[in-house]
């Protein structure tokens, strides 16, 4: 582990699910099938994670900022409640492709 974090690696191959923290890794065998992630936020949401490579996140991240920038010059125009989420999940796309150009290297 690279920056201390700790990480969930599920092997969708095998079915093994491995969790990193600080110390020895936990593995976790036989799990089989699909498995549904889903984190608990602050609000009580279930949240559902993205699986994006390198490549995609970083076009996913340019493509929001495309939008946002055509929507404050006046070009484009969407929803307010559209519009509020790209400009919350902006910052998160580009700390991960961000953390993904820092992985690659």
């Amino acid at each position: 582990m690279q920056d201390g974090s700790a990480r969930l690696i599920h092997n969708a191959d095998d079915g093994s699910l491995m969790i990193e923290l600080n110390g020895p890794a936990i593995t976790v065998d036989g799990i089989g099938g699909d498995v549904l992630f889903e984190r608990l936020t602050a609000e009580g949401d279930m949240a559902r994670p993205l699986w994006l490579s390198r490549q995609e996140i970083k076009v996913l991240s340019g493509m929001i900022g495309y939008i946002l920038k055509q929507i404050d010059g006046g070009q484009l125009t969407i929803r307010p409640e559209s519009d509020a989420a790209l400009r919350e999940i902006l910052p998160r796309a580009q700390a991960l492709a961000a953390a993904s150009d820092s992985d690659a290297g």
